[in-house]
């Protein structure tokens, strides 16, 4: 049993809940200093969500973990935030603003769940998208695309080879004209960006270029010019982070170390939107773990705002709080990472054979004997019950999917749709 109660509603993600009710926990005396937590597996049973939902939580807070002591340093933070006094506490709890998936208009989705505000309150857009579409002669890369991005949110967007993301990417930054449709950027029609907005943008892609002649030092120093928000403090803490070499020549600068300087130059002036076309492509596995943890601790720290995209799918865990999913231009999914772990699960069917077959929600069919295996892409509490209640004689066995696992099988349903040639 949970030493307090955790209730999980819709309209917010499931571990921004958790976090928020550990807090109140501590603050209420519900949760002493000391106390001992359950383990993640415990609390994900209890409240039949992912075990990654809970540890995700427990490293949001930073100073807790799941199965340790409540620790002196958590009770003061939640002392701090939420303990007050008892009629503030309430107060602030009752008004506090919950963090928001993008949300989409009239874009087809794979999920059932509603990714708009349910909760009323106003959420500030970073990144909007209205019908946007792209031709090159006869193809479209992007078809009417609606999308609408919160700030404060790190958002992966993720598709095949040719879905249509870096050309998506461009006319979000202004950098193509739309065909069709609009986009905006920080509130700002994206067509219009003044230098106001680039100076509060920071942005890296795959094939970036760099003035190659120059040193990373001089490059430093030019582009520092360019942005008054410039930190030279942060400038350094980047540099001892990431290892640039400044007295190179860029031009015999690695891969890797020109995707470091890049990423600094993005840093450097604390944008409020991080773009990030493909900064993981072609790097070894060791500079692409430096450079996501960087990325991961300097942004969790300052509450930046993130659009990324990626092949490294096994890094978007650690990073996004919402996945936007688009296959030959077109959105197919749009929700929060966590909403879409929860309704993916892969069911295991052991007994007598059952009549099903692949739909909408039964994705990547398998059968060997007695052996049925899918994928669900709605499942919910009352799934496996009503498969049980309909097929008695059938064991079923059911498993949690990481988001590598929901991308491929949802990417091989994309194929068997629109087959390329």
């Amino acid at each position: 049993m949970l030493p307090f109660p955790i209730q999980i509603q819709l309209g917010e993600p499931i571990y921004e809940q958790i976090v928020r009710a550990v807090k109140k926990a501590v603050a209420t005396g519900q949760l002493q200093p000391g106390q001992q937590m359950p383990s993640v597996r415990v609390i994900s049973r209890e409240l039949g969500v992912n075990p990654n939902t809970v540890q995700r939580a427990a490293s949001r807070m930073k100073v807790f973990s799941p199965a340790t002591p409540v620790p002196e340093a958590l009770w003061r933070i939640a002392a701090l935030r939420l303990a007050p006094s008892a009629s503030a506490r309430s107060s602030r709890l009752s008004s506090s603003s919950s963090s928001n998936p993008p949300t989409t208009d009239s874009a087809p989705k794979t999920s059932s769940n509603s990714s708009a505000n349910t909760t009323g309150k106003s959420m500030e857009t970073i990144i909007e998208a209205r019908g946007l579409t792209k031709r090159y002669r006869n193809k479209e890369a992007v078809r009417d695309l609606n999308l609408a991005l919160p700030a404060g949110r790190a958002c992966a967007f993720l598709g095949r080879n040719g879905a249509g993301k870096t050309t998506t990417i461009k006319m979000l930054a202004g950098l193509i004209r739309p065909s069709a449709g609009s986009s905006s950027l920080l509130g700002r029609d994206s067509q219009q960006l003044r230098p106001e907005e680039w100076q509060k943008t920071g942005y890296v892609s795959e094939n970036q270029e760099l003035y190659d002649w120059m040193t990373g030092e001089q490059l430093i120093a030019f582009t520092s010019a360019l942005y008054p928000h410039w930190d030279k403090s942060f400038e350094k803490r980047l540099l001892d982070k990431l290892g640039i070499p400044l007295q190179r020549r860029i031009s015999r600068c690695s891969r890797g170390e020109k995707v470091k300087l890049a990423l600094l130059l993005a840093m450097a002036f604390h944008p409020r939107l991080l773009i990030l076309d493909e900064p993981f492509a072609g790097l070894d596995p060791l500079v692409r773990a430096e450079f996501l943890d960087t990325v991961l601790e300097i942004t969790r720290q300052n509450e930046w705002s993130i659009f990324f995209s990626t092949h490294d799918i096994d890094d978007v865990e650690k990073l996004a709080d919402d996945v936007v999913i688009i296959d030959e231009g077109r959105l197919q999914v749009s929700e929060s990472l966590d909403s879409l772990q929860e309704r993916f699960r892969r069911i295991d069917l052991y007994g007598s054979p059952i009549p099903i077959k692949e739909s909408t929600e039964i994705l990547g069919l398998q059968r060997e004997g007695d052996h049925s295996r899918f994928i669900h892409s709605a499942f919910d509490g009352e799934t496996a019950a009503s498969i049980q209640a309909c097929h008695p004689q059938v064991r079923i066995e059911v498993s949690t999917l990481s988001l590598k696992e929901i991308f491929i099988a949802l990417a091989k349903k994309f194929q068997t749709e629109n087959p390329r040639s």
